[in-house]
């Protein structure tokens, strides 16, 4: 037991909270405001990560991407043990449901894929 109190050493009060919420939500429960806390610990409440954040923006990623990536640490694919205790228990589902929210949210520093788009394409078409 004691090893497992060490390995949660240095995580958020906010995880802790957001574990016992998460374990609680049912099916039909379609309020996403919870399993949202423990997220924006890091990566801020609209997805945007504070410049001092060792965490990545989220905010207007695509949301297939970061389906993927929840995915992919849920299922230890891509190593992170707060993200993997954060989301060992949650279905595909609620990664969805997360994963859409942040796509969502726009990211003021960053371009928009239409943007993006028209970069590339400006880009191939030349001088």
């Amino acid at each position: 037991m004691r090893d497992v109190c060490r390995a949660w050493t240095g995580v958020p009060l906010a995880v802790f909270s957001w574990l016992a919420v998460a374990a609680e939500v049912r099916a039909d429960d379609r309020d996403i405001a919870p399993r949202l806390e423990a997220c924006a610990a890091c990566h801020g409440t609209q997805g945007r990560a504070a410049e001092e954040a060792s965490a990545p923006t989220l905010a207007g990623k695509p949301s297939l991407h970061l389906y993927e990536q929840l995915r992919n640490f849920r299922d230890e694919r891509r190593q992170s043990p707060v993200m993997q205790r954060l989301l060992a228990f949650l279905p595909d589902e609620y990664l969805r449901e997360i994963a859409t929210y942040y796509a969502a949210q726009t990211d003021p520093s960053g371009p928009t894929p239409r943007d993006t788009n028209a970069n590339v394409l400006a880009a191939a078409a030349g001088p």
